[in-house]
């Protein structure tokens, strides 16, 4: 690491080199700076470690509490002027709230309580922002997410996902969402999450079909057994509903999961060949377009079309005959 130089004298940036520095730099000229570190134990360095970081972590939680306090403050007369406080509240807390540790004390602090308050404001900056900061706090946080879901915040999140008129709060609700049933599949199941976010990718937003669309790949490469239930709900009609529409940036999301479902799964390529689908003209259209229009920005949906196409239209690769067979 680099190093610091004091009147032609290196220090290493660390406690050694902190202590060494203050040592050089005592009133007692006379004093010998290398007892300072012979004479120091395992014990008392462990001790001045857990002390700086007791002190950082007390400064953490102090700034966070007043936060807090700006973020619960009720509106007067001067809404404007609270509003953007709050705002730049929020602003704070998110460098704050990314360490794992400093989430579990915003909880404790009572964090968690002024969001749910936050989620209701009137004001979408302040919802986003609220769905925002639990979402950071329950990314890959069991302690968060646990404490998120006994509060029973998910409800709360999915109706903000479902209904919300700004399209920022409904992105954000669906940032928390996920980070909140990442590990928690039971709770996501049970909240009838596949509907939800099949509902979020009929949005028509592309930020909420290619977030929805993630999430769902996620899932389904965690656990493959999921296609049966989306496959029961009509998932490929959904799907493929989305690619009809004018080609946006989402599209090579949306192909690329539906590469993924059809993929040793014989049901969802049969269901590709409903004659009223007409996947395979559609396929074609979409890779010509997208040669024409910028073939090396769109070079990873070109190819999941063709692999689509092979999936499930070239006869050598279609199921034996059977139940499942293709005619």
């Amino acid at each position: 690491m680099a190093n610091r130089e004091s009147d032609g004298r290196r220090y290493r940036h660390n406690l050694q080199g902190l202590l060494q520095m203050a040592a050089d730099n005592s009133d007692d000229p006379q004093a010998d700076t290398s007892s300072v570190f012979q004479e120091m134990s395992e014990e008392r360095r462990e001790w001045l470690q857990e002390a700086l970081s007791s002190i950082t972590e007390d400064t953490y939680v102090k700034s966070m509490m007043t936060h807090l306090q700006t973020i619960d403050k009720p509106e007067n007369d001067n809404g404007d002027d609270i509003l953007s406080e709050k705002e730049d509240a929020f602003e704070g807390l998110a460098d704050i709230v990314d360490n794992l540790d400093n989430a579990n004390d915003f909880h404790k602090i009572g964090g968690f309580h002024v969001m749910i308050k936050c989620l209701s404001s009137e004001h979408s900056s302040i919802r986003w922002r609220a769905a925002d900061t639990l979402a950071v706090c329950v990314q890959n946080n069991p302690y968060c997410q646990k404490a998120a879901l006994e509060m029973n915040i998910l409800p709360i999140l999915s109706s903000l996902l479902d209904t919300d008129h700004s399209v920022e709060v409904r992105i954000k609700a669906l940032f928390a969402v996920s980070g909140l049933t990442r590990l928690q599949e039971e709770a996501f199941l049970k909240a009838d999450g596949f509907s939800l976010l099949i509902r979020a990718m009929q949005a028509e937003n592309d930020k909420l079909i290619t977030k929805s669309a993630f999430m769902l790949r996620h899932m389904l490469v965690t656990n493959p057994s999921h296609k049966d239930a989306l496959f029961k709900m009509g998932f490929i009609e959904q799907l493929v509903g989305l690619l009809h529409a004018s080609q946006k940036s989402s599209h090579e999301h949306v192909i690329g999961l539906l590469v993924y479902f059809v993929t040793d799964y014989p049901q969802g390529i049969k269901e590709c060949h409903r004659p009223e689908f007409n996947l395979k003209e559609l396929l074609k259209t979409k890779i010509a377009a997208m040669k024409e229009e910028d073939p090396d920005r769109y070079e990873e949906a070109i190819l999941n079309c063709q692999k689509l196409q092979n999936i499930c239209f070239d006869k050598a690769r279609q199921p034996d005959a059977g139940s499942n067979s293709l005619r």
